[in-house]
């Protein structure tokens, strides 16, 4: 602290000290300081220079809203009831104060000025009004609850429907089971076993169609048409891997994109047969991507740039 700090702090203690402390931020005479009330120990900010003038009267809104709520309390006791200040961003005078009529307990909104000036007044409701105010809010008080317990049902209705909703019968062995996320199956093995009963199908109904569309050559294998085909794709021309495979942790097959496949250049759904010169090895991933479609030289070399 400098001499010119201090200077000013016994300055200041001299006009105001009975009823402010100063605290801290003088730095010269257009500084900003703080300062504290030694009442209320309300902390505000006001200009040195001001501080410093004996005819500056220098105000805490807080001490005067509270000593102005207890002068108001015992002026008007039993006749009104000061509530609380609405705004406070304004000057007290100027702010909307919110003041209770104990005769007829209507609210009251009135400014500062007003409250000052004893110039107000409440326009009692009459006995009637007053009974219809009270039924009025016991009605809104009874509906407003009624709603949050009818909130509250309808939410754990909801919860109970999403709960219910989990409760699934397992589409392969039937078992009743609690499913966390979107399962049809009780169990990994279900799901695979149901996999496999589905490719086992699909297999048949490919069967029964290559039947339908004439000779099945059924010595037609995939190590044989792999070593025929001298192990390239006909679709986009690259070597395919016999090794692109892997067993999942319940000992399923996995093949990869680049594991080779038998391709139908005739798919069988639009007639071919099943024979040798129907016939043509593909990598999985193309075969797939060509599924039923008859491939022309122009597709292959585009498919060939997207793979």
């Amino acid at each position: 602290m400098n001499k010119l700090e201090r200077d000013f702090i016994e300055k200041f203690d001299s006009i105001h000290g009975d009823k402010w402390e100063y605290v801290s931020g003088y730095i010269n005479n257009k500084s900003n300081i703080l300062i504290k009330c030694k009442d209320c120990r309300e902390i505000r900010s006001v200009s040195a220079d001001r501080s410093k003038r004996k005819d500056a009267n220098i105000l805490c809104k807080k001490c005067n809203e509270n000593n102005f709520k207890k002068s108001f309390d015992n002026k008007y006791i039993n006749v009104y009831e000061y509530i609380r200040r609405e705004h406070k961003v304004n000057d007290f005078n100027k702010d909307t104060h919110i003041v209770k009529c104990l005769k007829c307990g209507k609210i009251n909104k009135w400014k500062g000025s007003t409250l000052y000036n004893e110039k107000f007044s409440c326009n009692h409701l009459t006995e009637k009004q007053i009974q219809q105010r009270r039924l009025e809010n016991e009605i809104n008080n009874t509906i407003l609850e009624l709603r949050k317990e009818i909130k509250d049902i309808e939410n754990r209705n909801d919860l109970f429907k999403k709960e219910l909703n989990k409760i699934k019968e397992c589409v392969y062995c039937g078992i009743v089971f609690y499913a966390k996320d979107y399962n049809w199956y009780c169990s990994d093995i279900c799901k695979a076993i149901m996999k496999k009963e589905k490719q086992k199908i699909h297999k048949r109904l490919r069967e029964a169609k290559a039947k339908e569309n004439g000779k099945i050559e059924w010595n037609i294998s995939l190590e044989k048409l792999t070593q025929r085909d001298k192990g390239v794709c006909k679709i986009c021309g690259r070597e395919v891997d016999i090794n692109d495979y892997y067993y999942s942790d319940e000992g399923y097959f996995i093949a990869g994109n680049n594991y080779p496949s038998i391709d139908h250049i005739i798919p069988l759904v639009k007639g071919g047969t099943h024979t040798w010169n129907n016939v043509q090895l593909a990598h999985r991933y193309c075969n797939s991507i060509k599924s039923d479609n008859i491939i022309e030289q122009e597709e292959k070399q585009k498919l060939v740039l997207e793979f």
